[in-house]
């Protein structure tokens, strides 16, 4: 992955950005959960993921904002990605223009 000047993780970036350390990356994850009259919240998910795949830990906020305020005060020290760029992968590019 390519490390650009991205300041920080806002409401624009989130879906495309992380930060990233080692095997590790922090990222902000749209989820659903089912509420007690059958229908589904949903929340913004800071989680932490080791190997792309191992759950580290998991925070959830009711709106966006806040949890873009926490990912980028806790993990401000870490490398920040944006993947859509992936550097080295067959068919990628420095400049795509449909994200």
């Amino acid at each position: 992955m390519t490390i650009k000047n991205i300041p920080r993780i806002d409401l624009e970036n989130w879906t495309y950005s992380y930060y990233s350390l080692g095997d590790n990356r922090a990222q902000i994850n749209l989820t659903g959960v089912p509420t007690e009259s059958n229908e589904t919240e949903f929340l913004y998910s800071v989680t932490v993921l080791k190997d792309e795949e191992v759950e580290i830990s998991l925070k959830d906020f009711n709106d966006l904002e806040s949890a873009c305020t926490y990912i980028n005060d806790r993990y401000k020290r870490w490398a920040l990605v944006d993947g859509t760029n992936p550097k080295g992968k067959e068919g990628s590019c420095s400049s795509c223009q449909a994200h």
